[in-house]
């Protein structure tokens, strides 16, 4: 938390491809628990910070994530839509990218990172994401 960051993303819990739902749960709760030391830190240290949204390939578990993670939403700058572009479907991901733009404050940016065409930038800016990198 030292440096010239102008801002941080939340530590993340993301596994390797897409898990069983256990895995995809457990990874969910750490990374929203790890959230909240993230928030002090960043606060301490008057860095914005992004919390992370996962949950594999369980709707659910995306839903439930994102409704913590939003829960904080005046300690946070932004929100990161993790774990995707990991093997995954077209139509499975656009199912849970919708599911977790749900969840989330309208105001804030939303970063999808790990995008790759054009169609899928022009997508996902229809869907409410704001920012996107590969």
């Amino acid at each position: 938390w030292s440096g010239d960051a102008h801002v941080a993303i939340a530590l993340a819990d993301e596994h390797v491809g897409w898990e069983s739902m256990k895995k995809s749960k457990t990874a969910a709760i750490r990374t929203c628990e790890w959230l909240d030391v993230c928030v002090r830190e960043s606060k301490a240290n008057d860095i914005p910070l992004w919390g992370v949204v996962l949950g594999g390939e369980f709707k659910d578990v995306r839903a439930e994530c994102s409704k913590k993670v939003a829960e904080r939403d005046e300690d946070l700058a932004g929100y990161v839509l993790g774990g995707f572009y990991a093997g995954e479907t077209p139509s499975k991901r656009s199912e849970l990218i919708e599911c977790v733009i749900e969840h989330l404050p309208a105001q804030k940016p939303r970063y999808l990172p790990g995008v790759t065409t054009l169609e899928d930038i022009i997508d996902n800016i229809e869907r409410g994401v704001d920012v996107f990198d590969a």
